[in-house]
């Protein structure tokens, strides 16, 4: 099993609760965290993936807003000490133009396509719970649960299957919710308990999308097509986590 772990969240994790405590803690807790993550998933492999630079990232350049409302934050006391030690000792990896999210989305596709489609010869779409997968996603983001496959979350010590299905239904959620984390707007008034019952049992595409433009004209009445249109599609550039390198979300083609 390879494990494809998000060292972002692990620098954020140890780097806070290590705040008082001297470096040589925090790169005890940053192996132990890596080594239970793997003892849990039973993985053999792993890679470790961290975000580069936001003025690199090509959200970044979609809307300048991006994750604006970040800026000036303070970072844990040895974030930097902890990053440095997962890429000189555990040979993490960094982004140039996308975030660690995207990395580990294009990786478990690309296991999946190999696992599912070329030794199995089904298609993606028939993934289920009892197909074996050969890599698993360890990350506590909830972005993540767009891209199907197995995934484990090492705070809840949680391990879920996510179905194409699924995947394709959290990513028309998040459209509709928006991430305030992340300085994009959803539609008004719409929670992930409203969104939840919208998009309820939907998992063709085109119904899905349909449901969002739906809720986005009740809300937003005064925005023409041009207008609606352009505000889901940067939202969805923004929220979408690649599949392929150099993937940018477009509006399907039946919807325009």
């Amino acid at each position: 099993m390879l494990a494809l772990v998000d060292a972002d969240i692990i620098c954020h994790r140890v780097g806070f609760t290590t705040e008082n405590d001297e470096e040589w803690i925090a790169r005890v807790r940053c192996n132990e965290m890596i080594e239970t993550m793997l003892h849990e998933t039973g993985a053999n492999e792993y890679q470790l993936w961290l975000s580069g630079a936001l003025e690199n990232n090509f959200r970044y350049h979609i809307c300048p807003e991006y994750k604006a409302n970040r800026l000036g934050k303070p970072k844990p006391k040895h974030y930097d000490f902890i990053k440095e030690h997962m890429i000189t000792e555990w040979g993490a990896q960094i982004t140039y133009d996308q975030e660690a999210d995207d990395a580990l989305g294009i990786e478990q596709v690309k296991y999946l396509m190999n696992d599912i489609v070329v030794e199995h010869k089904i298609n993606v779409q028939q993934l289920t719970p009892e197909t074996i997968c050969s890599s698993i996603i360890c990350s506590i983001d909830k972005d993540l649960y767009q891209i199907p496959g197995n995934h484990y979350n090492f705070v809840k010590k949680e391990q879920y299957f996510v179905t194409p299905e699924d995947g394709l239904r959290t990513f028309y959620k998040q459209l509709l919710i928006g991430d305030t984390g992340d300085n994009i707007p959803g539609c008004p008034g719409i929670g992930v308990v409203r969104a939840s019952k919208a998009l309820n049992g939907i998992s063709n595409e085109e119904q899905l999308l349909g449901a969002v433009y739906t809720l986005y004209t009740k809300a937003i009445p005064g925005l023409d097509r041009h207008q609606l249109d352009a505000r889901i599609l940067q939202a969805g550039q923004l929220l979408k986590i690649r599949t392929k390198k150099d993937e940018v979300w477009q509006l399907p083609d039946f919807q325009k």
